[in-house]
């Protein structure tokens, strides 16, 4: 999820609830932003050559806010949307362990 745009992200979210059964769950993962996942519009404001061919071919991970994402699984359909760090839940390897997760229920 954190390669995708905001704008995908809101076209891919509904897709995933149309496909979920009823009272399926959809769990995926991403990070907050900070010093290492930098927010779409921080990315976009970046004119290095670094930052922009970064963003050309998608190899940016954007951060999210947790009320960025609750809003746009809310908005996509999904109910019962819990977010949690993942710190202490997984022995994945470190880029991971930082991020947290969603887990939210098509009504």
């Amino acid at each position: 999820m954190q390669h995708l745009s905001d704008e995908v992200l809101a076209t891919v979210l509904p897709v995933l609830h149309t496909r979920l059964r009823k009272k399926g769950t959809l769990l995926m993962h991403f990070p907050l932003p900070g010093p290492e996942y930098r927010t779409e519009s921080a990315w976009r404001e970046d004119n290095t050559l670094k930052g922009r061919i970064k963003l050309r071919a998608g190899l940016n991970c954007f951060g999210r806010s947790s009320d960025a994402i609750e809003g746009a699984f809310r908005s996509a359909g999904f109910e019962d949307i819990k977010i949690e760090a993942l710190a202490g839940k997984t022995q994945a390897d470190r880029d991971i362990a930082q991020q947290h997760w969603v887990v939210a229920q098509k009504p």
